[in-house]
């Protein structure tokens, strides 16, 4: 049996993602409710040979029940400004794509200096810490187990307090009115802003696809109207 390897991060995002790099990261955490195509970015993070599907789940939720073992909250939350996750990663997927991975991350943080950590659980004294710096990411032996304990708290904090609701599908005034009428449904993705267009699938009905997307209502509404 494979290790399992405990990670820990949060993060500021940079205000100016695409939409499409939100999409990746509503997809990655599963935040965005909808069992869509996966988006995909040109990024080698998402193009590893051999585990190229591996990021799909990576830091998705729901979370396995093993990770009870580590105490404290564990899963991914995302919001309009910030990403946060705290899980267990099996070895081999750990190793395969966590080079490309942070390398990612750090092209959509924000944020300078200690980010989080990462560690075999079967050695509680081999910690190592993950700090994002100009020149890029470096990793660092953490030689005073205090310095984790802070960080872990921070990011158990975050998970435990951020107000994140899961996505739920909300008919509200004539706008979801409107999408009722046309088969359609209205979802809206609480603390970042977007407004998603679900209708049946046409090869399975009780799924729901994504049809368009917008922070704007009046785009949501023009869709509508034109009956994609």
């Amino acid at each position: 049996m494979s290790d399992l390897y405990e990670l820990g991060f949060t993060l500021e995002l940079k205000p100016d993602l695409s939409q499409e790099v939100i999409d990746t990261l509503l997809y990655m955490t599963r935040s965005g409710g909808v069992s869509a195509q996966a988006p995909r970015l040109e990024h080698p993070f998402f193009h590893i040979q051999g585990f190229s599907t591996e990021w799909t789940n990576l830091i998705s939720n729901p979370r396995e029940d093993d990770e009870e073992i580590l105490g404290g909250a564990c899963g991914s939350i995302l919001t309009n400004n910030r990403l946060t996750f705290r899980g267990l990663i099996h070895e081999h997927p750990f190793w395969n794509t966590w080079e490309q991975f942070k390398d990612w991350l750090s092209s959509i943080s924000s944020t300078t200096g200690l980010i989080g950590y990462y560690r075999n659980i079967n050695y509680d004294d081999q910690v190592t810490l993950i700090s994002f710096q100009s020149e890029g990411v470096c990793e660092i032996d953490c030689d005073e187990l205090s310095e984790l304990e802070e960080l872990q708290n921070q990011i158990i904090g975050n998970l435990e307090n951020s107000v994140f609701e899961s996505p739920v599908i909300r008919e509200t005034q004539s706008l979801g009115e409107l999408a009722k009428a046309k088969g359609y449904l209205v979802m809206r993705v609480p603390g970042l802003g977007i407004i998603e267009l679900l209708r049946p699938s046409q090869d399975d009905p009780t799924q729901m696809v994504s049809v368009a997307r917008s922070s704007s209502e009046e785009e949501i509404r023009q869709a509508i109207e034109q009956e994609l």
